[in-house]
């Protein structure tokens, strides 16, 4: 709660709440940012080196959340491949992290994927066989579980038929339409 009145708090969030112009859209955009991944006042709120499930405060519960639901299906069956939708990249970061930190293999692909390399990552991904097991001795996936996707990449939309479990970690709001 601390993190969200610090940012209300701010003088530009101050300003704008006292002005005329009232722009409120950058402090919600703020805002849904700390939703999803708290804060990074501090770095970056992932690195740690215990194994336990103890997170670090500054992690959101729907990171948390997350890691849990990534973690059962893996044990479920280990034939899934999960697809992961995200308006913001920061957020990306956070759960690439997270993969790292589990050993799980993935592809990204966001605003900095340049055009023709995209359809390739798509292709890696829906051609790759499903992920049944860790590599012996290495316990890295040895193909890929996650497709980490920014939903403002932009483009002619993409064919990820590949993955079969799409987790939409925070929808795409657009004032504009409300």
């Amino acid at each position: 709660m601390s993190l969200y009145k610090k940012c209300i708090g701010t003088d530009k969030a101050l300003e704008a709440l006292n002005s005329s112009s009232f722009c409120i859209l950058p402090i919600a955009s703020r805002l849904r940012q700390l939703c999803n991944h708290g804060g990074e006042e501090e770095g970056n709120p992932l690195q740690s080196s215990s194994q336990d499930d103890n997170l670090p405060p500054l992690l959101s519960s729907k990171l948390i959340l997350l890691r849990a639901l990534l973690r059962q299906i893996r044990r479920g069956g280990a034939s899934d491949k999960v697809v992961i939708s995200s308006c913001f990249t920061t957020t990306l970061d956070h759960i690439e992290c997270i993969s790292h930190s589990e050993g799980w293999k993935f592809l990204r692909l966001d605003g900095t994927t340049m055009v023709d390399e995209r359809q390739s990552l798509v292709n890696q991904f829906n051609l790759s066989p499903l992920p049944h097991s860790t590599e012996e001795g290495s316990g890295l996936l040895p193909h890929p579980f996650l497709f980490l996707l920014s939903s403002k990449a932009g483009g002619v939309g993409l064919n990820l038929v590949g993955g079969n479990r799409l987790v939409l970690f925070d929808g795409d709001w657009n004032p504009g339409k409300c």
